[in-house]
């Protein structure tokens, strides 16, 4: 199953990420930088707060630069894309302590989000319309 969740606040989406711990580790699932806006931004490997926050606050996580002309307070600062399965996966999973289905789980989920960033990008001619030459490639922590 597939929850979308729109984050129109930075405050907002680093006090949601926060209270879920979901970019620190001692957690089961540790968030990673995926899509090709994370490889246009530098980004790869575990989520940091530090870089997360950054990127909420519409800045380049390593410099501090400002990523985009938009100040607007209540902009769309991104998308939470949260992924689970039905009950009995989980359970299979639990009791069974089989690495595959953890496994499988995660190579759909990649896929799926490879698709989802091929689709919302446009073809390359509208990229370069609604761009010009910034980056505009979707980006994701995942």
């Amino acid at each position: 199953m597939l929850r979308i969740t729109q984050q129109r606040q930075a405050s907002a989406a680093q006090a949601y990420y926060a209270a879920s711990d979901y970019y620190r580790e001692g957690q089961e699932l540790v968030g990673s930088w995926g899509g090709i806006g994370a490889k246009l931004l530098g980004l790869e490997g575990t989520v940091s707060k530090a870089a997360f926050d950054r990127l909420c606050e519409n800045r380049d996580p390593r410099t501090g630069t400002r990523l985009t002309q938009r100040r607007k307070a209540e902009r769309t600062v991104g998308y939470d894309f949260t992924w689970s399965v039905p009950k009995s996966v989980s359970l299979l999973s639990a009791l069974t302590e089989d690495p595959q289905l953890l496994d499988a789980f995660r190579q759909a989920v990649e896929e799926t989000m490879q698709e989802l960033e091929t689709a919302s990008s446009g073809t390359p001619s509208s990229r370069r319309k609604r761009c010009g030459r910034r980056p505009c490639g979707g980006g994701s922590a995942k």
